[in-house]
């Protein structure tokens, strides 16, 4: 049976943004489709998608990991190349001049055709797809990647990584979520924010930047003389932070007194309010405690049995 789901003329009802950009005939003929999931308000998770086709470069090629009809496509139409995998097979797919669909599963696709795009500029996309080791397999087999399902942690890695996560962190749904994995996120995007802000650089990748979350180090000097060595890190694991001088904590502290939510909302809030001199600026007290120095009116460190010879 053949409905006619959208007229030429405008039509006085709320519906996906995604159907504006494709051609009405087709979605007409798709969505009359037997067993078709999609209807006038619903056209895929439409928001997420566009965060990704906000920010990757057109001359990537983009692998849309349980794609479903993929009416998404359109957003991706002037990419090198869209790629949409699925295991469905009694639907036909949305598709512009650069679509390429495969009926398969994501660890098959993975397996078998992957390995073609080798050396290419390849975006991957496993956005809302319930199998817990396909997403898995995308993070481990892809270097750039949006992998995101309900309830657990939005992960992304590479081209544009803190601009995809910033726009997805603005939708009404994230800023429901109180679970720890999507707080850790958040803790995780307020670290990046802060060095792209402190040190000027358009790209920051936590991944790259950080492979033991025990050891986050966000603000390095040395003393005026250039004799010591002062640094400032996060212990993503503890849920705290540490003051060293020459590789030696000085100063400490922990926010996880019980209860973790609560713990990384208050590192969270203390990275979004730190000031790289207050980072870096050594408390007396914890000088002497620790080397048993002092410090002068330069900043310089000295020794305070040699003070107290004089």
């Amino acid at each position: 049976m053949y409905y006619k789901f959208i007229r030429e003329e405008k039509i006085k009802m709320k519906t996906a943004k995604l159907w504006d950009i494709i051609p009405v005939k087709e979605v007409n003929e798709k969505l009359a489709q037997d067993k078709c999931e999609l209807d006038l308000g619903f056209a895929c998770f439409e928001e997420q998608y566009r965060a990704v086709a906000n920010n990757v470069p057109d001359d990537y090629t983009i692998i849309d990991f349980g794609c479903y009809m993929a009416a998404q496509a359109y957003l991706f139409k002037n990419h090198e190349a869209y790629i949409g995998v699925d295991t469905v097979d009694y639907l036909e797919r949305f598709a512009t001049e650069n679509t390429t669909h495969y009926v398969m599963s994501i660890q098959e696709f993975i397996k078998k055709e992957l390995p073609k795009y080798k050396g290419k500029k390849v975006y991957a996309i496993c956005n809302y797809v319930p199998d817990e080791d396909a997403r898995d397999l995308v993070t481990m087999a892809l270097e750039n990647f949006m992998v995101y399902y309900p309830r657990d942690l939005l992960q992304c890695k590479g081209i544009n990584a803190y601009r995809i996560i910033v726009d997805i962190a603005k939708l009404d749904e994230f800023n429901k979520e109180d679970n720890i994995s999507y707080l850790m996120f958040l803790l995780k995007n307020a670290i990046v924010k802060y060095c792209m802000d402190e040190y000027e650089q358009d790209r920051f990748n936590f991944d790259d930047s950080y492979k033991d979350l025990s050891h986050v180090g966000i603000a390095y000097t040395t003393t005026p003389d250039d004799k010591h060595e002062i640094q400032f890190e996060l212990d993503l694991e503890k849920l705290g932070w540490r003051q060293l001088v020459d590789g030696v904590v000085v100063d400490h502290d922990e926010f996880d007194l019980g209860d973790k939510v609560f713990a990384i909302r208050d590192l969270t809030d203390f990275v979004k309010n730190a000031e790289f001199n207050s980072l870096v600026s050594v408390d007396e007290d914890c000088l002497k405690k620790a080397f048993n120095m002092g410090i002068d009116n330069d900043g310089n460190f000295y020794e305070l049995t040699e003070v107290s010879e004089v």
